[in-house]
């Protein structure tokens, strides 16, 4: 005979039952925070770009020697970068021009 205890008896069914979907920790939702290629100002992060277009393409994680960004001082001030990679891309590209910071050449460049 069938009682509203469920198993064996009177005890009681956890709310939301067996298969009640669980929310994600804040360590799931911190990595998606991370895993976003857009800056909190709104800028797009074009290096964060150029990565997560590789790891779709080749569908592995990549090494360090992937890409290589090679930034250099600009004497009338800024950096410029090149990026290359002897497995992605055919030839180098490099920014467009003197930027601020060395961060923003390589987004620059990529």
């Amino acid at each position: 005979k069938w009682s509203p205890g469920g198993f064996g008896g009177g005890g009681a069914i956890a709310v939301g039952g067996i298969n009640a979907p669980v929310a994600p920790g804040p360590k799931a939702a911190a990595k998606k925070v991370t895993a976003v290629s857009v800056a909190a100002s709104g800028e797009i992060l074009w290096k964060s770009k150029l990565y997560e277009a590789s790891v779709k393409k080749v569908k592995r994680s990549l090494g360090k020697d992937d890409f290589i960004f090679s930034t250099q001082d600009v004497p009338s001030g800024g950096y410029i970068c090149t990026v290359g990679s002897p497995s992605f891309l055919v030839r180098e590209y490099s920014s467009e021009g003197p930027c601020a910071s060395k961060k923003l050449a390589e987004h620059s460049a990529a």
